[in-house]
């Protein structure tokens, strides 16, 4: 390439266009004055000052400059005077300086152009190693020009990689052909590449590739670290220049701003209203200073930051009234006589004068009217203080159950009549709930510690206001009121008079097994403490599970659930989860609830409750005593969970890799019999753990031995091979190990803290699992990855995203949007500004008083307004629950389907009338609602109320009533109306008389239902449920289909009810994936796994209740052998053995072989193996089902 024209006058074009501000020229001048006298503060035109200098004593150390006064005009350079400085910025902390090429350009060499011996490489340099300056990252380019096909690396100081580009020059076009390289100042790989520099260093080196290359490279081409900005790559290519402007970041010393952000004690930053910010890079750790908010100069003198006067430039700080400077900042204000908003233009209006004597005399006449407000307020605020706290009180009593704990206390009289506690006695005992009473807490409670009638007391009290937890809290009264045992917590009383129920317990001091187990250091509780506590929870639960009137579940036994006493006595406590359980019963299916780590895999797996659930966690419990890690954080090096881990060791005869060393060296023979018996607690069928009797019996054989041992006797050699095989094989473990554990096994991971990495972000740094976030704060746009990568956004550009319709003032990172001058109003909706008509004040003062007067009389009349407001009160609260319950769905319902009738929304007088609003007409109640039977216009009605009030069950409520309204079947129940006056909806059917088909059913005695009544009864409920998929303008999926949801009437005809799980399906949809709702036992499988929910899952249910007819047996049922009914009946029919019981009748009561159609019907719609994954689309159709039933019958 011909350079055609000089770098000098290239340079000299840049540098022209880069001038200082004359007010920065003001402030170097107010510095050099601060300065030393004989301290030079330019060189030519280039001004500067402390922290820079030319003189000894006039600069930082590091920080010494040449001015060589020996050309025409004078230049400055850094240090001894190899590197050419342009310019100094000290409030950016910059300097711009001429950086020449680093391949060489001619024979001649030149700061930069170093040329090792192998002649590889090729440096860039000159900056003292080690700072204070360096490259600024992100602000500088690494530039090549070249026709060369290689790739050149640049590489940091230390020899990593910074960056790298490739270039590529195409032939020379021929005659008539444009040229290709870019002509638009971009550097594309045509000539000329370009890379970024993202790492600050003090010198870079190239290396080329390949090697064989670089000779012509040298010959042909030039190579820079130039600023961003500063270049023109078209015109760079054919005219080369010998150097290029770069810019340089520096920074004070090689220390940080003491630990603190913004400190103003760094010892280089001497002015007042300074501050230090720290600045790291990878060759040098340093600080730079800075001038405060509302300050500008150069912060490395004293006084060098002096306060900006926003007032000589008012219209930049947007104030058209009164300006008042101040250090720092300004305040601006409305001149004297006018009002309104300063900071915009026409914003302050001029107050007008009405006559003085009408202001006086309508004051005076207000004042007269407030204060006889202000004597009368105290006794009314008093009054209806009092009168609120008493409703209070009783609403929450009742709220918290408190009808029903008088009952439970009149029933168990040992409660005694101190067990419902005033809330004046508990804010006496703990000092009206003083924090410093707070002796323990955690995110659902705070517990307080007391003095009620001479005992320590530990009250609690609940922090969430929820359904839950006062259900939890009625629940763990009522457990606790019927226990009596010295290793259970001792419930004392309850307050039901605040809208946090509180609980009164006797006073625990030690803490819990959870604080004392997990301390620092080598040792914690002694293992004869550790075994003895074990022994006593173990008492504790096995009377929970055997010795109380009814057994009760914990659900939640875990370390942190254990208190111990000042003589570490173990006490069970938080009953909140737990159940009481029939006596005649094993287990109860409920929603999951108890604690990671130490919950039953089977129950979270099937939601069935039983004692061997506590067992499990108990088996945990033991885990934890003999190893001291918590089961809810520890994984192994191969990431297994606490459990899992200690089963792996056990059968490897190798658990003591994972005891806890304390209990290794105090513990006996005792230590391996606790860790067989915890294996066998935890294994993953609960039939083949041992109850908590049998547990309870082995851990007081242990402590009996572990008494009669004699002294000196101990030992640590444990004999793991024999455990193992004693209590189970190693097979059984392996084989449990693989699969039992899984589901339990939480991932704490501790994830690094990237946004405290210097460099990551520059804007806002959110941390996620394994990585961050980075964004611009709101009101910024840009990279928020690099330095002042963020860019402020102008609102007022964009009306539509930002709406504002009155005057808008864009400011940094937000934008301020205020109504136009003499009107008011809100500016940011279309229309929200209106016009101020201005009246005269003393209208307005007769406005006000005219206002007082009215409140007077108000109050006057209060009584009267009082008693009126009550008798709307009742009216109001229908109004809203009307709302609350989707009465104006039901109105829509009712506008688009007519013969729903007007009467489809009833009045609650009505149905009150027609149950002469009494119990007498209860027909019906189940855990969820009460059905009363009733006369309305004549007609015999059902009226279904809900018991619970929950959004769930007003859901299912406006559920049931959709698509009842849209039924017409003589199968189906029929909705007559529904009344939405109450909290608790109401449902008005039609009176079904002759009850479920599961009470005709399963009747006590050998006969119920004939053979010919249940074929025809399966084949209504075939047709309704055909109806429902097939015929309806929108598919209907029932998705409960059961016996006891098969409501007989008088001709025995059914008629399916219990609509509220049931969903609309889009008729150009299949499926839908929704939460699994159904019955246990008829429930299909693949829509309990997938939470897929097809019309084959109501052809499922339909077979399930096909078999209960054939073999009158529940769907519950089991085998001798543990097999379901379902499991059972296909196993039998599969292997054509005879039928029994039932069965065996029915089919001597059918036409010809009938009923053996009706089995294998009831097979095509069950379609299960063993395993019960067999695909649900080889289920048939409904109408199949029917077409079948219907030849063999019909």
């Amino acid at each position: 390439m011909e350079t055609r024209r000089s770098s000098e006058s290239f340079l000299s074009a840049s540098r022209d266009s880069e001038s200082t501000s004359s007010t920065y020229g003001e402030l170097l001048g107010v510095a050099a004055a601060a300065g030393t006298a004989n301290c030079s503060t330019h060189c030519g035109n280039i001004r500067f000052s402390y922290p820079f200098g030319v003189e000894p004593g006039c600069y930082h150390d590091g920080f010494n400059l040449t001015c060589d006064r020996s050309h025409q005009s004078p230049k400055l350079f850094l240090g001894d005077g190899t590197i050419e400085v342009l310019e100094i910025s000290i409030p950016n902390g910059t300097v711009r300086i001429n950086s020449s090429s680093i391949v060489p350009i001619s024979s001649a060499s030149g700061f930069g152009n170093v040329v090792n011996k192998t002649g590889k490489y090729h440096t860039w340099g000159g900056l003292r190693k080690g700072g204070p300056f360096f490259i600024s990252p992100y602000k500088n380019k690494f530039l090549v020009l070249s026709c060369s096909n290689v790739q050149v690396l640049l590489l940091g100081g230390d020899n990593t990689t910074v960056n790298a580009c490739a270039t590529y020059c195409p032939p020379a076009p021929k005659k008539g052909q444009p040229f290709q390289f870019p002509m638009r100042n971009e550097c594309s790989g045509i000539g000329c590449c370009s890379a970024a520099i993202p790492k600050g260093y003090t010198s870079y080196s190239i290396q080329i590739q390949p090697a064989s290359e670089i000779t012509e490279f040298d010959a042909e081409s030039s190579v820079y670290i130039a600023e961003e900005g500063s270049y023109n790559a078209t015109r760079l290519i054919f005219e080369t220049a010998n150097a290029l402007p770069a810019l340089l970041d520096w920074a004070i010393s090689n220390s940080t701003c003491f630990m603190k952000p913004l400190a103003a004690s760094a010892s280089a930053c001497r002015s007042s209203n300074s501050y230090c910010q720290n600045y790291t890079s990878y060759v040098y750790n340093g600080y730079q200073c800075h001038c405060e908010s509302g300050y500008q100069g150069n912060p490395y003198i004293p006084n060098g930051c002096q306060d900006i006067d926003e007032c000589a430039h008012w219209e930049l700080h947007s104030c058209y009234g009164t300006c008042i400077n101040m250090p720092g900042t300004f305040h601006c204000r409305c001149p004297d006589g006018t009002y309104g908003n300063p900071l915009m233009d026409g914003g302050c209006i001029k107050i007008k004068n009405s006559s003085q004597g009408l202001s006086i005399g309508l004051i005076v006449s207000g004042g007269t009217v407030l204060l006889l407000l202000a004597l009368c307020a105290p006794l009314v605020t008093r009054k209806i203080k009092l009168r609120k706290m008493k409703k209070a009180k009783e609403k929450f009593f009742k709220q918290n159950h408190g009808l029903l704990l008088q009952q439970l206390i009149s029933q168990k009289v040992d409660i005694g009549e101190r067990m419902i506690i005033p809330l004046a006695d508990l804010e006496k005992a703990t000092g009206n709930f003083d924090t410093s009473r707070e002796v323990g807490g955690g995110g659902h409670g705070v517990v307080y510690k007391g003095i009620l009638d001479l005992h320590v007391v530990a009250i609690k009290k609940s922090k969430i206001v929820v359904q839950r937890e006062i259900d939890q809290f009625i629940n763990e009264v009522a457990i606790l009121s019927q226990i009596n045992h010295r290793n259970v917590v001792k419930l004392l009383g309850c307050c039901l008079e605040t809208e946090v129920p509180l609980l009164v317990y006797e006073f625990i001091s030690n803490g819990t097994l959870y604080d004392h187990l997990h301390v620092e250091g080598p040792t914690s509780l002694p293992w004869y403490d550790r075994l003895r506590i074990a022994l006593e929870v173990a008492r504790a639960v096995a009377y929970l599970h055997s010795a109380s009137s009814m057994p009760i579940f914990h659900r939640d036994i875990k370390s942190s659930n254990i208190l111990l006493d000042d003589s570490l006595t173990a006490k069970v406590s938080d009953f909140g989860a737990s159940r009481y359980i029939p006596i005649d019963q094993t287990g109860v299916t409920t929603a999951v609830q108890g604690t990671f780590g130490y919950l039953d895999p089977m129950y979270y797996y099937t939601g069935r409750l039983t004692d061997r659930s506590d067992v499990f966690s108990f088996g945990v419990l033991l885990v934890e005593l003999l190893t001291r890690k918590k089961p809810f954080v520890y994984t192994s090096s191969n990431g297994d969970a606490l459990v899992l881990h200690f089963v792996s060791l056990l059968t490897e005869c190798n658990l003591v890799e994972i005891l806890d060393p304390q209990v290794l060296e105090e513990g006996d023979g005792e230590v391996q019999e606790v860790a067989a018996l915890a294996a066998t607690c935890i294994k993953l069928t609960g039939d083949d753990r041992p109850t908590m009797r049998e547990v309870e019996m082995a851990l007081e054989n242990l402590s009996v031995k572990k008494k009669r041992a004699t002294l000196g006797t101990t030992s640590n050699r444990y004999d793991w091979d024999q455990i193992a095989v004693h209590y189970m094989s190693a097979g059984e473990i392996t084989d449990e190990s693989t699969r039992q554990y899984t589901m339990e096994e939480e991932i704490w991971s501790s994830d690094m803290d990237e946004c405290n990495s210097p460099g990551n972000c520059y804007g806002q740094c959110n941390n996620t699992e394994g990585s961050f976030i980075c964004k611009c704060p709101p009101g910024l746009k840009g990279n928020a990855s690099i330095p002042n990568g963020c860019q402020d956004i102008d609102e007022c550009k964009d009306p539509y995203t930002y709406p504002c319709y009155g005057n808008c003032i864009n400011m940094w990172g937000t934008f301020h949007c205020h109504c136009h001058t003499g009107s008011q109003g809100d500016p940011t909706i279309k229309g929200g500004c209106i016009k101020i008509h201005h009246s005269i004040s003393g209208l307005r003062i007769g406005l006000i008083v005219s206002g007082g007067i009215s409140v007077f009389i108000l109050a006057l009349l209060a009584p009267f307004i009082t008693r009126k407001i009550k008798q709307h009160k009742v009216n109001r609260m229908k109004d809203i629950f009307f709302k609350q319950n989707h009465g104006l769905l039901l109105q829509q319902l009712m506008s688009q389907n007519r013969d729903i009738g007007e009467r489809m929304i009833m009045t609650l007088q009505e149905l009150e009338k027609a149950t002469d609003n009494r119990d007498i007409g209860k027909v019906g109640d189940g855990g969820h609602d009460i059905v009363y039977k009733g006369i309305l216009d004549l007609q015999v009605v059902a009226i279904k109320k809900s018991r619970i009030v929950v959004q769930r069950e007003i859901d299912d409520f406006i559920n049931e009533v959709a698509i009842l309204s849209q039924v017409n079947h003589r199968n189906v129940v029929k909705l007559l109306g529904c009344c939405l006056e109450t909290e608790v909806p109401l449902l008005v059917y039609e009176f079904i008389s002759n009850g479920s088909l599961d009470h005709h059913l399963h009747i006590d005695g050998p006969v119920s239902l004939p053979c010919d009544d249940r074929i025809r009864i399966a084949l209504e409920i075939a047709r309704a449920l055909a109806y429902l998929h097939s015929s309806t303008t929108i598919p209907i999926f029932h998705r409960d289909i059961k016996a006891s949801n098969i409501l007989l009437d008088d001709n025995l005809t059914a008629k399916i009810s219990d609509f509220g799980a049931s969903r609309y399906i889009p008729i150009d949809q299949t499926e839908l994936s929704m939460v699994v709702q159904g019955t246990i036992g008829y429930l299909d499988p693949m829509y309990y796994y997938t939470g897929h929910l097809i019309d084959k899952s109501d052809v499922f249910s339909f077979g399930v209740l096909l078999i209960e007819l054939l073999t009158r047996k529940k769907p519950t049922y089991r085998t001798s052998d543990g097999v379901s009914l379902v499991l059972h009946f296909a196993s039998l029919l599969g292997e054509g053995r005879e039928l029994n019981g039932e069965a065996k009748a029915l089919s001597t009561r059918a036409i010809g072989n009938g009923d053996r159609v009706y089995i294998s019907v009831g097979l095509m719609c069950k379609d299960v193996t063993e395993e019960y994954s067999v695909p649900c689309q080889r289920s048939p159709q409904l109408n199949e089902i029917i077409a079948q039933v219907c030849r063999q019958y019909y």
